[in-house]
């Protein structure tokens, strides 16, 4: 079972603080005070060049993870559309071709929302090609529409399929993408490294000091705790949820006598 996001964050925070508090007492134990006053102003200043880079690489990185979660969501959003405009195109078929394209259709999106999202929720990887998804191709390529008016509205519902096709493909390969391994390194590193050379900046208030660099391992915490809550876009409580395909699903079902 998951651990709820409110709870994750709570206990990562604590741990990065722990850890860094932790740290520092060990530093000031090692390290003599008067060789930190004696280099003060040299500290002070590499550690504003080191900041900003810093920043720099923090901003790139979750700019990439939010746009990675606004993909998946758009992704999600335009596949329910999609699957809405052929479920009103082929109310243009006649019986009993309309009613079995529609129930292919509640049926497929039955079946994001009870068997693939409970999968996705867990960081599970989904197949493209699921049974629902398969038949529903198989019953467009089979048919052969009955006039002129009927064949309008199925080559349009055929290119609205093959964009939610697209749309579903995008969906699933967002499980599937992940930061580089070099960007959480840089990421994790440079975060370590900025928190530990806090601990040379000269104090003879040990507390206030410990405070100051626990304000600093808690926002790390929660920066890290949102790059981990980006990266995997359907976990979680502020994971992403299927409204739009649950919202199709409770319009239709009942038209379609399911």
């Amino acid at each position: 079972m998951l651990i709820p996001n409110a709870l994750f964050a709570i206990v990562l925070v604590a741990f990065v603080v722990a850890l860094s508090v932790a740290g520092l007492a060990l530093f000031k134990r090692r390290v003599p005070g008067q060789i930190l006053e004696d280099n003060s102003q040299a500290i002070g200043g590499t550690l504003g060049t080191i900041s900003l880079l810093y920043a720099v690489i923090v901003g790139s990185v979750v700019a990439s993870g939010w746009n990675r979660f606004n993909a998946a969501q758009t992704s999600l959003n335009q596949e329910a559309s999609k699957l809405g405009d052929m479920l009103r195109m082929t109310q243009a078929f006649e019986e009993p071709a309309r009613r079995d394209f529609q129930t292919a259709l509640v049926r497929y999106a039955e079946s994001v929302v009870t068997v693939e999202w409970p999968a996705m929720s867990q960081g599970q990887v989904v197949q493209i090609g699921t049974p629902p998804y398969e038949a529903l191709w198989a019953l467009f390529l089979d048919y052969r529409p009955k006039d002129s008016h009927e064949d309008a509205f199925f080559n349009r519902a055929l290119g609205q399929l093959n964009d939610m096709g697209e749309n579903r493909r995008l969906r699933v390969l967002s499980t599937q993408e992940q930061l580089s391994v070099p960007m959480w390194i840089l990421f994790v590193a440079g975060g370590a490294l900025i928190i530990c050379y806090t601990y040379f900046f000269p104090s003879k208030h040990t507390r206030f000091h410990a405070l100051k660099t626990a304000f600093l391992a808690a926002m790390f915490g929660l920066v890290l705790f949102l790059m981990l809550s980006l990266q995997f876009p359907y976990v979680g409580d502020i994971g992403i949820r299927p409204t739009a395909m649950q919202d199709v699903v409770e319009l239709w079902k009942p038209r379609v006598g399911l």
